[in-house]
């Protein structure tokens, strides 16, 4: 009888404990020190499903606020009186987004009488803490969590009310479309000392701002970083958002592929832009984009039904994205299926006609079809610029969409064809091509694919001074690729302009001053222009880095023919022929050695 009453007074009062007094682990860690496991989590996890971490010792990494005075007296046994309240964010929060900022956690309390209570007073605003706590109860959904332990962060990075204002800032701008505002927000913000994970979602916000401001090179750079710190981390940010960097990612480097100066190139950036869509999907295998982006690299190595079935899939998963159908009509264009390419792009536009890419898409398919010739070509044609002639109205800063328009009115003209300009019809012709090409270099100066075809064209009119305008440009654009040099150094020597051919290979030295191919172009320039000073030190600097050079060493010999002395000269086309290949060039040689032998021999 005595035992039946004892646990009745217990399962009475047990609720009572469970909401007033201690907790099912505070209870067993004072009667067995040491035997509560400790849980480590995100506090956005207990937010989302508080019940399921009651009664739990927990651990979870936050960003203080402030100390406040919310407590509930009436129904909770928090009171100001031996408990301190905290306001905290999850350390993960957007901060910038003024609806995250107007919801904090303010059921966070700490017993007055703990040690670690003593220093609240001293937290600062967007300090990092880890809290061990347990939540004890849920009250209308929110956690009511008791703190037993304080620990604060140690790293000096952290969030300030200046970074959240860049944040914003940029956020609202990009928003509106004025990207390169809002990209020296967000560089503001990234040149602050904040914490890694919100350098990484920062970084992946200023590359979707510098993606759809076109900046690819910057894009990728951006998230390079931001993948390198993921790398550093492990859960420095979490599976989507590195599975949204990798197909950001892709895009950019698939971008800069397409506009790459050489095929190399392109091979290079399109295997890199494959790897990073690949691990997007692997990521999160629901991220469609990144399907899309998989597919348009692989048809950019000419793996066509590959591309196809990836483009296929990301169709599957946004229906109604018109940017993947994009991406299908571009693959099914470069594979030569162009009434489906249409179809998809026709699609697309029907999702977003005012998407200035679409139109630049379709009008690329139907210039492809209309070269092929055909009883529609002439049709294909005028269709073709009509819509390159709506991307420009759409985006007038795009020079891909006044190339095209050129190269559609190219196209036409060596077809003899006519084209739509304005309400009249008329034959094109090539310098019609040419005002669009103009255009696209007005659009942007760095474009190099326009200024190659200008190149081309003024070559073929035989015009040299305008060709070598942007011969030059291309060099000062792209200073980085040797054969921009040597396509302005040799088209200049070809003109009889031997100074400015030589002037050409000294900047390619400048520029390249370690590589042996310019150092070599350059030393046999100066052989044959007469510049022996300047070839003696690039010959000195060559065969520094290649001893056995056999055409620098029989470079050098000619200069020193060149210049009296002839006896160093026979010895050095001796030693050139035994290092040259193939017999036209120890011919060159023998031909030194017998002029240095003339020389010798001549009377003093």
């Amino acid at each position: 009888m005595l035992l039946s009453r004892c646990l009745a007074l217990i399962a009475v009062a047990a609720p009572m404990t469970a909401m007033y007094g201690a907790s099912y682990s505070e209870v067993r860690e004072r009667i067995h020190p040491g035997e509560v496991k400790l849980q480590d989590v995100q506090l956005e996890d207990i937010i989302r499903s508080p019940e399921a971490f009651q009664n739990l010792r927990v651990r979870f990494r936050c960003t203080f606020v402030e100390n406040s005075t919310l407590f509930d007296r009436e129904h909770t046994y928090f009171v100001p009186s031996g408990y301190a309240n905290l306001i905290v964010y999850d350390d993960h929060a957007d901060l910038s987004d003024p609806q995250v900022r107007a919801n904090p956690l303010t059921g966070v309390f700490i017993a007055k009488d703990r040690v670690d209570a003593s220093f609240v007073v001293s937290l600062k605003k967007y300090q990092l803490l880890d809290l061990i706590a347990e939540v004890k109860w849920v009250q209308d959904g929110q956690p009511l969590i008791n703190v037993h332990h304080i620990i604060p962060v140690t790293k000096p990075e952290k969030i300030t009310d200046t970074v959240v204002y860049h944040v914003q800032q940029a956020n609202q701008l990009a928003s509106e479309g004025a990207f390169a505002l809002a990209d020296d927000y967000y560089v503001a913000a990234l040149n602050e000392s904040i914490p890694d994970h919100n350098r990484a979602i920062i970084g992946l916000r200023r590359s979707r701002n510098l993606m759809t401001w076109g900046q690819f090179e910057a894009c990728a750079v951006t998230l390079r970083q931001a993948l390198a710190l993921t790398d550093r981390y492990v859960n420095l940010v979490d599976q989507k958002t590195l599975a949204s960097m990798h197909y950001l990612l892709a895009k950019a480097v698939a971008e800069i592929g397409e506009q790459a100066g050489t095929a190399e190139s392109r091979a290079e950036r399109f295997q890199e832009a494959i790897g990073h869509a690949r691990m997007a999907v692997q990521l999160d295998p629901e991220e469609g984009d990144a399907y899309a982006v998989l597919g348009i690299t692989l048809a950019g190595q000419g793996r066509y039904s590959e591309a196809r079935r990836e483009c296929e899939k990301a169709v599957r998963l946004r229906p109604t994205n018109a940017e993947v159908r994009w991406y299908l009509g571009r693959i099914l264009d470069q594979e030569g299926s162009y009434e489906e390419a249409i179809e998809a792009l026709r699609k697309a536009i029907d999702l977003t006609p005012k998407d200035h890419r679409i139109h630049k898409a379709i009008g690329a398919v139907y210039l492809h079809r209309g070269q092929k010739g055909g009883p529609k070509a002439g049709e294909d044609f005028i269709t073709s610029l009509r819509e390159y002639d709506i991307a420009i109205r759409l985006n007038p800063a795009d020079p891909e969409a006044h190339y095209g328009s050129g190269q559609v009115l190219e196209a036409a003209a060596a077809a003899n064809a006519e084209v739509q300009i304005g309400t009249a019809r008329q034959v094109a012709t090539v310098a019609m091509a040419m005002e669009r090409y103009k255009n696209a270099v007005a659009a942007d100066p760095k474009y190099l694919q326009v200024r190659r075809t200008l190149v081309n064209r003024y070559r073929a009119d035989n015009k040299p001074d305008e060709a070598i305008v942007h011969l030059k440009a291309i060099t000062e654009i792209d200073p980085g690729r040797l054969e921009n040099f040597f396509d302005l150094g040799r088209y200049q020597w070809s003109l009889d302009r031997k100074a400015d051919a030589l002037a050409t290979y000294e900047q390619c030295v400048i520029q390249h001053p370690k590589s042996i191919e310019a150092l070599a172009a350059a030393l046999h320039v100066a052989v044959e222009a007469g510049a022996v000073d300047k070839g003696l030190v690039w010959a000195q600097q060559l065969l520094t880095a290649d001893p056995k050079h056999g055409m620098g060493t029989l470079d050098l010999a000619r200069l020193k023919l060149a210049s009296g002395q002839a006896k160093e000269a026979f010895k050095l086309a001796r030693t050139a022929e035994g290092l040259l290949e193939g017999q036209a060039a120890k011919d060159q040689a023998k031909q030194v050695q017998q002029q240095a032998e003339a020389a010798l021999a001549a009377p003093k």
